[in-house]
């Protein structure tokens, strides 16, 4: 019988296998029960620089259309369908490509940005009046960003061209800012729809 070792291993299990592997040589333990999740670029650090705001949940919620089980081909169609929380909201709607290329869907602009409207349920392509998306490459694991914050997070819109770690390090530094006018914490709350994208050859 053959032997699996760690470097037949996927290698999105092989890190998890050889952790396993140190504790279990570790003097005194005896099983280690493993509840981690590895995911890969950009969405692992997706789900941490964004884990409170995932967290509020408060109504938010997003799904894709255009495939089943998120997983989309070269020349499929994307929709995505964004429910706003349940407090009036400044919607940011990002998409984190393969390539690590940011589009931006959706961005209030600069201070004459206003809020959407509790439960407001917005459509992002494929609408009236709305770009058709359709799949294309680079191909890979892909992330959308869906973040409502009862305050403006930036006062202008981010930079063509920006990457997802310039992205994800505007966020970081957003998010610990006191909302401009006035004291207290910001009310914010996210969601975050990974999916895949391949080649139909």
């Amino acid at each position: 019988m053959d032997v699996l070792t760690p470097a037949a291993l996927p290698e999105k299990f092989r890190a998890q296998v050889l952790l396993e592997a140190d504790l279990l040589a570790t003097p005194g333990v005896r099983r280690v029960r493993s509840e981690a999740k590895l995911y890969p670029w950009p969405q692992c650090e997706v789900y941490l620089s964004f884990g409170e705001a995932l967290a509020e949940g408060k109504g938010i919620s997003a799904r894709l259309r255009g495939s089943e089980g998120n997983s989309f081909r070269e020349g499929d169609s994307l929709s995505i369908e964004v429910v706003t929380p349940s407090y009036p909201s400044y919607l940011y709607v990002s998409y984190l490509q393969a390539n690590g290329e940011v589009a931006h869907l959706a961005w209030p602009q600069g201070r004459i940005s206003r809020p959407l409207a509790p439960n407001t349920k917005v459509t992002f392509g494929g609408g009236i009046g709305q770009p058709m998306y359709r799949i294309g490459g680079p191909f890979g694991d892909e992330i959308i960003v869906v973040v409502a914050s009862a305050s403006p997070l930036f006062q202008q819109e981010l930079p063509d061209g920006e990457n997802d770690r310039e992205y994800l390090t505007s966020f970081r530094k957003a998010f610990v800012l006191r909302p401009q006018g006035g004291g207290g914490q910001r009310t914010v709350a996210a969601v975050a729809v990974p999916l895949k994208t391949q080649s139909r050859k």
